[in-house]
């Protein structure tokens, strides 16, 4: 009796037999077609078993941070607006059954308590104007966390425990239902740690067993068909490197539109609407095979391994991005970007790797301060400002140590850290502690490489010889003294391999073989590690290539001209044709340049300008002359060299400052060259808001006067504010400029009411003369105007504005007030992008000007500005 009362006592200590309480969710879902087709709420009663002490209920509907990790992984919108017609998904409590509101998206159980019952009112997510569009129910149930968090934790990253899930759906006439688990007379049962389903009216359900997990699919198109067999091969590789299962179901959907959602066992994709941007990302690319990959290595690292915080976010994006790398890698079909052309090489040439390249060399020249770490190990803040693709600096380094460790060596890499963050949220202390333990020296390289805001740069600088022995040398430009190997090619062939260990900048590499039976040195050829720089890792000159012509891709080590011809019709000016071109370094621009003419007036113009971006020093470094280029005045040549830094101080990440040297002179006015110098300050509000300003101030002044005749001193302000709600908003602009001048100035020295970049008013016609002293005013309104154009014309009407305009102006010396007063129509051409949104290309304006007044006169013949740059 005393043996069987110590085993019970046993049992019940240790949480076996009995005395483990199970957890499940019970469901029952009050839906009607109304409620599906987002006309009406759907009433949910909802039960919780096997509550334990300690436990809280969070609500994933009411989690910010869900959307917030969704902004950092997505194109972000550019308004409000632009999502004008669309529901959010929507959960109000009827009953909260007891529990305490305590947190955002988290809530305190009643004490003592075992099963929790719940009612709510819920609203489906989704676009009204797509009545034949699946309708997702994803996200819609509370999660029983098994501790409670403090209520300021970001609590999404709290692992979600797995439960027993019964759901009664009643599928309403005329539509369908797709769910995991399985179905008896309208209940659903399944095992995870949510329950994701989907109504549809179109599209075809298929199921398949991959390994320990279960396939489903919704399918409305052959070509998301061809994408079913890129999931299974996804499920089965990413099962095998991390030999985890994070949900025991996946369900694979393809939506019409881009779905703001992240949810366990659920994965949407949508498909393009225009027929030209389906074909671009389903045939003439595989776009889609990339970001489904993406999307279903995010169930692993981002789902089921999730990061301790959205300002750690970064850790899992880049070991997802590496899934993704490793798998296709093996993959050759899919590795390149471009589909395979008639000659069965790529259109263009851009495989996976080089897009993790492409994506690094634009964070930095565009966001040259992105460390994702401090001093300290702790992330930095995610902002809205924070771009998309920060976390490839961490793929970059996880790319290096599967170099480094070899594909096995990093596969159980990969395998640790999926165990690592099965039961707690991870941190970059783990990530980088896990790398210790396969290569002392890993995680303190991670750390470098987190915390810096440079990139790797090893440059070949020559050979030499020194006791009749053949050296390379090898110079790192920063701290990161990445090892890598440098390969060497002989005249008669032959290719020899050394590796450069460095412990300090500057590296000398011996080489077995003569100097002069060298042919080709190249540092890093494979590209394991990222280089900034790769126009100094080889001997011989770079490659030139025109796009369009004989380029066929963007390479790191080559030169690359495009160019693109294209019209405006500016205020006060007539139509004019333009031709741009643009030189580049891989990515960092080298000569820009123009050239543009107008026919009513017989004038030709042109620009050119040389761009040099100095990351480490968040410098930028311009060069350009200009000559009737639309920026300057007419018969005005002008030369200038600019340094701009932005950030001016890491402290003020919103604040950029520049100065300039310039030369200004009227064409055939000997006497109107001169020199100045100016500065300049701007500030902008953070991105992503819905109220947004901008400001700016500049100073010019005459240095030196060759003839001696004037000198000017030219100040201008300006300043935007605006705010946008979904179905109205306003922006208001301001400007004011003053020229202190002495002598016969040139009209370089004054301001123009019709200058789009300084007064901004609207006036189509006359064309006033410039003057010392200007104030403007301008004001408008917009509203969606979602016109019914077909979207298979790369234009894209969700996201068009109609606007009303007023902008008013006072010069003084001369004296005149002009008024101007129009409606405008906004129209972003462009297209939807499979996993990423849609994106604006190009922004065609057509504003139509119906009252002027020129001091007393008024004119309200009809006129019309059009351009395609959204300056308008």
């Amino acid at each position: 009796m005393m043996n069987r009362t110590g085993l019970l006592l046993a049992m019940l200590w240790s949480g076996l037999g009995f005395a483990q309480s199970e957890l499940r969710y019970r469901a029952k879902l009050a839906i009607t077609a109304e409620s599906v087709e987002l006309e009406a709420p759907i009433g949910v009663d909802f039960e919780i078993d096997g509550v334990t002490e300690g436990s809280c209920l969070y609500v994933p509907a009411h989690d910010q941070n869900l959307r917030d990790i969704l902004l950092l992984e997505s194109l972000k919108a550019g308004s409000p607006q632009e999502t004008a017609g669309r529901q959010d998904l929507s959960f109000q409590w009827t009953d909260m059954g007891g529990i305490e509101h305590i947190g955002p998206a988290l809530y305190r159980l009643p004490p003592n308590s075992k099963k929790l019952k719940l009612k709510y009112m819920l609203s489906l997510g989704g676009w009204r104007d797509r009545p034949m569009a699946p309708r997702l129910l994803t996200l819609w149930h509370p999660i029983l966390l098994k501790s409670c968090p403090d209520s300021n934790d970001q609590t999404f990253a709290s692992v979600w425990p797995k439960a027993k899930i019964d759901v009664h759906v009643e599928t309403p006439a005329g539509w369908q239902f797709a769910a995991p688990g399985d179905m008896e007379n309208d209940n659903w049962r399944y095992e995870g740690s949510s329950f994701s389903a989907v109504f549809f009216k179109q599209g075809t359900i298929g199921r398949y067993k991959i390994g320990a997990q279960t396939l489903l699919t919704l399918s409305k198109s052959k070509s998301f068909d061809q994408l079913i067999e890129v999931s299974k091969k996804a499920l089965e590789t990413f099962e095998k490197y991390t030999s985890t299962v994070p949900e025991p179901t996946l369900l694979v959907v393809e939506t019409d539109d881009f779905e703001p959602i992240r949810t366990p066992g659920m994965v949407t994709l949508n498909t393009p609407q225009q027929p030209g941007m389906r074909y671009l990302q389903q045939e003439f690319t595989h776009w889609n095979v990339w970001q489904l990959t993406t999307l279903i290595a995010q169930q692993w690292f981002g789902m089921g391994c999730r990061a301790a915080s959205v300002d750690d976010h970064w850790l899992v994006q880049g070991l997802a991005d590496m899934l993704v790398y490793s798998m296709l890698s093996n993959e050759k079909e899919y590795f390149d970007l471009f589909s395979k052309a008639g000659d069965g090489k790529p259109y263009l040439n851009l495989n996976y790797r080089q897009a993790q390249d492409l994506a690094a060399a634009s964070l930095s020249l565009l966001h040259p301060q992105t460390a994702l770490m401090n001093s300290e190990g702790v992330s930095n803040h995610a902002t809205q400002d924070r771009p998309f693709i920060a976390y490839i600096r961490n793929t970059h380094i996880l790319r290096y140590l599967q170099w480094k460790l070899g594909t096995k060596g990093f596969q159980k890499f990969l395998v640790e850290a999926s165990r690592q963050c099965s039961e707690e949220s991870l941190q970059p202390k783990i990530l980088s502690a896990i790398a210790d333990r396969y290569r002392p020296g890993l995680g303190a390289l991670m750390n470098r490489y987190w915390q810096s805001d440079d990139w790797p740069d090893a440059g070949l600088d020559g050979t030499f010889v020194r006791d009749g022995k053949t050296y390379a040398r090898v110079h790192y430009d920063n701290d990161l003294l990445l090892p890598v190997d440098l390969w060497v090619t002989t005249k008669d062939g032959s290719k020899l391999v050394s590796f450069v260990e460095p412990v300090s900048r500057d590296v000398e590499v011996p080489l077995e073989v003569s100097e002069k039976d060298i042919a080709k040195i190249e540092i890093n050829p494979s590209r394991a590690m990222f280089d900034k720089d790769r126009f100094n890792n080889k001997t011989g000159a770079p490659k030139i290539a025109f796009f369009p012509g004989a380029a066929r891709g963007l390479e790191d080590d080559a030169y690359t001209i495009a160019w693109l011809p294209y019209a405006t019709q500016l205020p006060g000016e007539p139509l004019t044709l333009n031709l741009s071109f643009q030189t580049m370094a891989y990515l960092n621009s080298g000569i820009t340049g123009g050239i543009r003419y107008q026919p009513q007036t017989d004038v030709t113009g042109f620009s050119m300008v040389y761009m040099k971006a100095i990351p480490e020093s968040s410098l930028v470094l311009i060069a350009k002359i200009g000559q009737d280029d639309g920026h300057v005045e007419d018969g005005e040549r002008r030369m200038d060299v600019t340094v701009k830094r932005k950030p001016l101080f890491s402290i003020l990440p919103r604040v950029s400052g520049s100065t300039r040297v310039r030369s200004k002179q009227m064409l055939g006015q000997p006497d109107s060259l001169h020199y100045t110098t100016g500065f300049n300050l701007g500030s902008s509000s953070e991105s992503g808001r819905a109220c947004g300003h901008e400001e700016e101030v500049e100073t010019e002044g005459t240095a030196y006067v060759p003839s001696g005749d004037f000198r000017y001193l030219r100040s201008f302000g300006r300043f935007s504010v605006g705010c946008e709600a979904r179905k109205i908003g306003f922006k208001i602009r301001g400007f004011f400029g003053s020229s202190r001048a002495e002598g016969n100035v040139p009209r370089t020295a004054l301001f123009r009411i019709q200058n789009l970049d300084e007064a901004h008013v609207r006036l189509d016609k006359p064309t006033l003369a410039g003057s010392l002293r200007m104030a403007s005013f301008n004001i408008e309104a917009s509203t969606p105007a979602s016109l019914p154009l077909p979207e298979s014309w790369f234009v894209l009407p969700r996201r068009s504005q109609f606007k009303l305009f007023y902008d008013a102006a006072k010069t003084m010396d001369p004296d005149h007030r002009v008024s101007v007063s129009g409606v405008g129509y906004s129209l972003p051409i462009g297209g939807d992008i499979a996993g990423k949104d849609t994106v604006t290309l190009l922004k065609f304006s057509l504003n139509g000007i119906f009252y002027r007044k020129i001091d007393d006169k008024v004119n309200n013949k009809p006129g019309l500005l059009f351009d395609f740059s959204g300056a308008l």
